[in-house]
């Protein structure tokens, strides 16, 4: 498998191991729970919630005793916030009660006398409703609380994000909250229908010709050992000419697939992202057990993601291929350099000894060709300016390169008819462009111009749109050698 596809796919498998223990039919975890339906702990959120007004102290007073009046404050205190009501068997927190009874100069155990008649706590909640001006949750605030519940689910799968977004709506309403499993019951199925509609917005219109071809994704064919979907999966990241022309296969597969660019665009941008990864650690035989709607659906994801990785992944190996070059390139022509430059120092040593016989020649008045024709002889002149011009000219010639690039040419052969679609994240459009073949091209036209318009370059992905600007430098680099 691609280092690439393990790494992301380990990286949410941790994500889940991780993530806090839930039963099957809840939506909030322990601590979730805690944190929106119980008083605060925090000695500053004590204070800032349950500092108690002039005017509060004096419906307090009104008590006749000090167990009523400590216990008409606690419920007084709750339903301010979290909001709800004080249970007739539920403990305040310590720090809570100490802070409360302070404000009241009561002691904390006189709670422990409190409500010993149920009337006297139905009696107390009953005026601070009318107090306060909020009335209890009601059967008529189901429906408006799951409109919010959907709202919110259509952008996340978090519970404790959809929970809090309904309890938003309640306090804002002046409505006291109801028991935990109620709200979670409503988010629950607000999550589900949520899911539901992204994955009917997800297949919707797909051609049946199309809905065959992902369904076969799944399906081992024929003397195969492994599905489809298992193979655009995996591939090799060794930067070689036959490992691109598999990714190549791979996009070649996906457009095959037919799955149109804007899909993605139908659903929230943190839906689509959740669903993408979920199909990153997802099986081929659990994708079977989806129902047909949601196996779709995550096959639509999945193929469109695949195409953004397979083409960051082309791109990836192409720019390694250039570093390839560029570094064997260099090396060869550091060593043909030793050796031309071994080559030339013996012949500039008898060059050099026939220039001081023509000097000598010049000072005594003598036959300069007579001094050449004794000190190497004009046969041995004319061998050694060849030999000399030969050198002079391989250390100019550019045929290390021109060799070097053979292998990308073959690529940019095999890459001409690939034409990638640039990555596009939700709410930009998808731009079609040809990022391997153009990059290739560069190599075909012996040219370091610009491998992308500026348009496409912003719909890549970044990492895409990195390995672009690094495939750029090299080639202009490679162009400079001779």
């Amino acid at each position: 498998m691609s280092k690439n596809f393990s790494f992301f796919t380990g990286h949410y498998k941790n994500i889940l191991r991780l993530a806090p223990t839930m039963k099957k039919h809840e939506i909030l975890s322990p601590q979730s729970r805690a944190v929106l339906f119980d008083p605060p702990t925090d000695p500053a959120a004590i204070v800032r919630h349950y500092t108690l007004s002039p005017e509060d102290l004096a419906l307090i007073r009104q008590r006749r005793r000090d167990a009523n009046r400590l216990g008409f404050a606690l419920h007084l205190a709750y339903l301010r916030f979290p909001g709800r009501v004080l249970g007739a068997e539920e403990t305040p927190p310590p720090d809570m009660l100490a802070f409360i009874a302070g404000q009241l100069g009561i002691k904390q155990k006189t709670f422990g006398d409190y409500a010993r008649r149920k009337e006297t706590r139905w009696e107390h909640i009953g005026g601070l409703q009318g107090y306060l001006k909020v009335r209890p949750f009601q059967r008529e605030d189901h429906r408006a609380v799951a409109k919010v519940a959907l709202e919110e689910a259509t952008g996340t799968d978090r519970g404790d994000v959809i929970v809090t977004a309904m309890i938003s709506h309640l306090r804002k309403n002046s409505i006291l909250l109801p028991a935990s499993v109620t709200l979670e019951k409503i988010g629950l199925a607000a999550r589900a229908r949520a899911r539901k509609l992204a994955y009917q917005s997800l297949v919707e219109g797909l051609p049946k010709q199309t809905i065959a071809a992902l369904e076969a994704l799944i399906v081992i064919d024929g003397d195969e050992d492994h599905t489809p979907l298992t193979w655009l999966r995996e591939w090799s990241e060794a930067p070689a000419r036959k490992n691109l022309a598999g990714i190549i296969e791979r996009l070649h597969s996906i457009r095959r697939l037919n799955v149109e660019a804007d899909r993605e665009k139908r659903i929230h941008r943190a839906r689509y992202a959740a669903i993408a990864r979920e199909t990153a650690i997802l099986s081929a035989q659990h994708l079977s057990r989806f129902d047909q709607q949601r196996r779709l659906a995550t096959l639509v994801v999945f193929v469109r993601e695949m195409e953004a990785i397979l083409t960051d992944a082309g791109i990836t190996m192409f720019d390694k291929m250039l570093g390839s070059v560029f570094r064997k390139a260099d090396h060869e022509h550091k060593e043909r350099m030793v050796d031309q430059a071994t080559a030339l120092a013996a012949s500039t040593r008898v060059l050099l000894g026939m220039a001081k016989a023509l000097l000598a020649a010049k000072a005594s008045g003598t036959d300069p060709l007579a001094a050449v024709e004794n000190e190497i002889g004009w046969q041995r002149l004319e061998t050694l300016v060849k030999e000399v011009d030969a050198a002079v000219g391989l250390m100019l010639a550019k045929t290390i390169l021109q060799r070097s690039l053979r292998s990308i040419r073959r690529c940019a052969v095999l890459c001409r008819g690939c034409s990638a679609r640039s990555y596009s994240a939700p709410g930009r459009p998808t731009i079609p462009c040809s990022a391997l073949s153009t990059c290739c091209a560069v190599f075909m036209q012996r040219e370091s111009g610009s491998f992308l318009p500026t348009s496409q370059q912003r719909s890549l992905s970044p990492r895409g749109a990195g390995l672009l600007v690094s495939v750029r430098r090299a080639t202009a680099e490679l162009m400079k050698w001779p």
